[in-house]
């Protein structure tokens, strides 16, 4: 007997990568334990076509969660599902058409901080083909809390800067490449400590032959305060150059 085409599952694209997708599909009334499917992905809206970037397997039957892997297929590229069920006699249902969705982009590369400041951080990274980038810093290494962003829809932007960060806190950082779907897909990049607070109230509070001495009101400390309002410590600089210029 003739079989039914196949019928979109709950969740068509279980699993998808750079180069590999999962898709699963329904039945439909299909015999579970003789029904073989073709199931093809095709950057092509409609199929068959004759693109020689389609990428199709057989499968034998699947019970009663038919699904398939297919691999080989092209960074940040928008595939359409196309699957046909099949019968003993190798006749086929006629293809059903379940979808789209776009594989990941390749992950950004040699992603590092370039610059840091008081609330800000600059990241920069190396482009790959891919529809923009989000940027993105962590106090808890992306395991809960604020998660500060910056983002462009520019492929070719190899820079952004994340702000609205504490100060005198380390964060971890990220950059992710959009595809098609607007998902990132992240690489790392370290972390570093964005600059304490400035101090306020220097001056001299003596000056001798060859020294001076200096005083400063200082941040409070930690605890009672939050890490955030503190230093470290303190550095103290004399220069014979206004603005320290060498």
């Amino acid at each position: 007997t003739l079989v039914y085409p196949p019928a979109a599952a709950v969740q068509t694209f279980t699993r998808v990568q750079v180069s590999t997708i999962s898709v699963a599909w329904a039945h439909n009334n299909n015999p579970e334990d003789v029904t073989d499917y073709d199931v093809v992905l095709t950057t092509g809206v409609s199929y068959p076509n004759g693109f020689q970037g389609n990428v199709s397997i057989s499968t034998t039957p699947q019970g009663t969660n038919p699904a398939a892997e297919l691999t080989g297929l092209e960074p940040d590229t928008t595939y359409f599902l196309f699957i046909q069920g099949v019968n003993n006699n190798n006749v086929g249902s006629g293809f059903a058409a379940l979808g789209s969705t776009s594989t990941l982009a390749l992950a950004p590369s040699n992603v590092l901080i370039t610059e840091v400041f008081l609330s800000s951080m600059t990241i920069s990274w190396s482009t790959v083909t891919s529809q923009g980038y989000l940027a993105q810093a962590s106090s808890t290494n992306f395991t809960g809390g604020v998660v500060r962003s910056s983002s462009t829809p520019d492929s070719s932007l190899p820079a952004l800067t994340v702000d609205n960060l504490d100060s005198n806190t380390t964060y971890y950082v990220r950059v992710g490449a959009y595809n098609w779907n607007s998902v990132p897909n992240y690489a790392l990049g370290g972390s570093s400590s964005t600059l304490s607070n400035p101090v306020t109230g220097a001056q001299f509070a003596g000056v001798f032959v060859s020294s001076v001495a200096v005083t400063w009101i200082p941040l409070p400390p930690d605890p009672p305060a939050a890490s955030s309002a503190t230093a470290k410590g303190y550095r103290v600089q004399a220069s014979t150059e206004p603005g320290f210029v060498t």
